[in-house]
């Protein structure tokens, strides 16, 4: 069976450092989130990712309440 890139293949080198650039540019930017965002500055970039899951889990805790008091 022939394989697609060989170990010695340009295109693998290239795929290689393509990859490597993009961790280490998350890791960079991660980084600098963690040491120059304030928390609310974290939590306005987390929020749009997370907003249908954080709409369910108020629902949940609002039927909770509604349950709790018999409404």
């Amino acid at each position: 069976m022939e394989q697609k890139f060989s170990n010695n293949s340009i295109d693998l080198q290239m795929l290689r450092a393509i990859v490597a650039e993009h961790i280490l540019f998350q890791f960079r930017s991660r980084y600098l989130d963690l040491h120059c965002a304030t928390a609310r500055e974290r939590y306005e970039l987390l929020f749009p990712s997370c907003a249908k899951f954080m709409i369910i889990i108020f629902l949940i805790i609002i039927f909770l309440i509604k349950s709790f008091v018999c409404i």
